[in-house]
């Protein structure tokens, strides 16, 4: 297995790759998708009051911004490994990772649920644009 060198590692498009997919997802899942996201997660207006009302919007954006740079590192990291030095490489690299690990696991995850299939659309469809961003900024930029 090859090591890690850290110092390799573009921390700048890293924390742009993690920002960027913040900010889409917040177009996504507000602008675009909020209305068909929570009738497909069959929440009702006083769910969502609910979970605004007891959610820390710390924990719930925080939350999100360390998951997507851990995303972000990781798939650094593959970028490293692989010798990916261009757009079209990290883009073929983050379809890949979306199609084999990422969809599979958000299917897993919806199939035990009460959410219907829009449901799992709309979140793969979201994960899909951000690997292949995730990937083409980090594949690009070196």
């Amino acid at each position: 297995m090859p090591t890690i060198n850290w110092s390799e590692i573009n921390w700048i498009a890293v924390a742009v790759a993690a920002f960027a997919t913040f900010m889409i997802g917040g177009v996504w899942y507000s602008a675009l998708f909020t209305k068909a996201w929570v009738k497909a997660h069959r929440f009702t207006d006083d769910d969502v009051k609910k979970a605004q009302a007891e959610g820390s919007m710390l924990r719930f954006f925080g939350g999100m911004i360390v998951s997507y740079a851990l995303v972000a590192l990781g798939m650094a990291v593959l970028v490293q490994w692989s010798g990916i030095h261009s757009l079209t490489g990290g883009l073929s690299l983050g379809g890949v990772l979306w199609l084999t690990i990422v969809a599979p696991i958000t299917y897993t995850n919806h199939l035990p649920s009460m959410v219907k299939p829009a449901g799992f659309a709309i979140d793969a469809s979201y994960e899909l644009i951000y690997c292949l961003l995730t990937g083409a900024i980090l594949g690009a930029w070196q």
